[in-house]
Order: C-alpha cells, then structure tokens, then sequence
C-alpha cells in the first residue's frame, strides 16, 4: 500500500485554493490542515487518490476539501463552475 503524503498534498490544495479564490473572485476562508487531512482520510475509504500528474483530477478531488465550509451550496456551486471551465479549456488545448 502506497504512503500518502498529506504535506505534499495540502501544499497542493492551498495552490488549487489560491487559483480558484483568484480566477473565481472566491471570498471563502480555508480549512485548517487538519480539516483537510481528515476529509482527505475519509475519501480514501471509499475512493483511491487521483495521480499528482492528473491536474484536473486532483483540482476536483482537493479543492472541495480544502475550502471552509464544503456544505455551503454556494461555495460549491462556484467550485463547480471553476471546475467545469478549467474542463472546458483543458479540451480546446
């Protein structure tokens, strides 16, 4: 069984958060790192981690994990939606 690297990947999610709260005019607080790791923990059971060369897997695995409050409708929406054009742009490349 592969050692995750929670350091590695919470470096990664604030990176993610950064570029989202920036392109998406996002005004949402993060979750402290062990929020994260915890809701990264519990995925795990259910779910294998995507590839850290999978940029938009791992965009829309982290970034949900790593904002405040994954329960407000709202924020989620604006994930979504920055999720779905990254998508979009990532197909027109």
């Amino acid at each position: 069984m592969k050692r995750v690297d929670y350091e590695k990947l919470y470096a990664t999610a604030k990176d993610i958060f950064q570029k989202f709260k920036d392109t998406a005019n996002a005004h949402v607080p993060m979750a402290p790192k062990e929020v994260f790791v915890s809701r990264v923990i519990a995925a795990e059971r259910t779910r294998d981690l995507p590839s850290m060369e999978d940029s938009l897997a791992l965009q829309e695995f982290l970034l949900p994990k790593i904002v405040e409050d994954s329960n407000d409708y709202r924020i989620m929406k604006k994930i979504t939606k920055w999720l779905s054009d990254k998508m979009a742009q990532a197909h027109q490349e």
